[in-house]
């Protein structure tokens, strides 16, 4: 402010300090055409030292865009954007498109995806990323708008989709494979609802590793669980007196297998002592419990921040051939599991 008259900073100012063309630097900061990393890394710093904020009424005058990207969940999604998975995603996806100065909006479909949220039905986003099980209706009313999609945690078998998954199948496999090293055989699994192809992968981990190491697994030990921390509870409650209880038992999410050791604690049990306790997705509270669980790591962060780029990409016409980025696991051995009790 020089003598109660406000400077305006506008995109010329910012491409003289960068020493770039204007264009260049539009391209630059609205992520709409290829520029080269560095000169990106300029101009932004440039932005950034005089202060300057892209008018989005203007910038979607000359592109035809809203500035806006939804993140949606589902309504079976307990917690929204608080739910311990999800938000780890939402916070990629949030970091991606503030870095591109988008606006991100959040909304909760219904149970059934039909009443689709107003953003999408006034159009008011460029794109969405939809994080769990998706419909097919709700994919064409997508496509019926020209709503560019990318699914987080999810895939469609047509391929048609951009999507970013969790290498499942395989995170389970080195779970297992951990459990059994230990000296484990009867091996119980806490499995979620099978209708989630995330959910079937890793129940079909842990039934392979189990064939690989000679063993047959026994439905007795396998149980289903809601996502949620006392529908868990509830289940190993009717289970707890089971024989012979398994020696270890790996669930297919951390919320599940933390809502167990509640009820093996109350029932007396040790862990690991009496029996090793395993899961999946190694969400904050895993590292809290007590003892910290061991689990397998899945990036969720990076999810959300590829799934953004991948928007962004398809957005801009950099891609247009749909593809599915597949996120490798990490073995996380903590203070739940040890050798079976002798």
């Amino acid at each position: 402010m020089k003598g109660g008259i406000k400077i305006v900073v506008t995109i010329r100012d910012v491409a003289k300090r960068a020493r770039v063309s204007v264009s260049t630097a539009s391209r630059a900061l609205n992520s709409s055409g290829p520029v080269k990393e560095e000169t990106k890394a300029r101009v932004s710093k440039a932005a950034k030292e005089i202060n300057y904020t892209p008018n989005a009424i203007a910038r979607g005058l000359v592109t035809r865009k809203t500035g806006n990207i939804g993140f949606i969940l589902p309504a079976s999604v307990k917690g929204g954007t608080s739910n311990p998975f999800y938000s780890r995603i939402f916070e990629g996806v949030e970091a991606e498109t503030r870095e591109r100065n988008y606006h991100l909006i959040f909304s909760i479909l219904d149970e059934n995806q039909e009443d689709l949220p107003r953003m999408v039905k006034e159009k008011r986003i460029d794109g969405v990323i939809f994080a769990s099980k998706v419909s097919e209706r709700f994919i064409l009313q997508l496509e019926e708008r020209e709503i560019t999609l990318v699914l987080v945690d999810h895939a469609i078998e047509q391929g048609n989709v951009n999507s970013v998954v969790i290498d499942n199948f395989n995170g389970a496999c080195k779970m297992v494979n951990h459990l059994l090293e230990l000296g484990h055989r009867r091996i119980g699994f806490l499995r979620g609802p099978q209708d989630r192809p995330s959910f079937i992968q890793r129940f079909e981990g842990y039934k392979e590793t189990l064939k690989k190491a000679g063993l047959k697994y026994d439905e007795k030990i396998v149980w289903e669980a809601d996502l949620d921390f006392n529908d868990a509870y509830k289940v190993m409650k009717k289970k707890i007196k089971t024989q012979p209880f398994p020696t270890a038992i790996f669930a297919t999410t951390d919320i599940v297998i933390l809502a167990a050791a509640k009820i093996i604690r109350e029932e007396g049990l040790r862990i690991p002592e009496d029996v090793s306790l395993a899961g999946f997705d190694d969400i904050l509270q895993a590292k809290q419990a007590h003892p910290p669980l061991t689990t397998i790591r899945v990036s969720k962060r990076e999810m959300g921040r590829i799934a953004a780029r991948k928007l962004f990409e398809n957005l801009n016409g950099i891609t247009k051939k749909p593809s599915q980025t597949v996120i490798l696991t990490e073995l996380v051995v903590r203070d739940s599991t040890g050798p079976p009790k002798l």
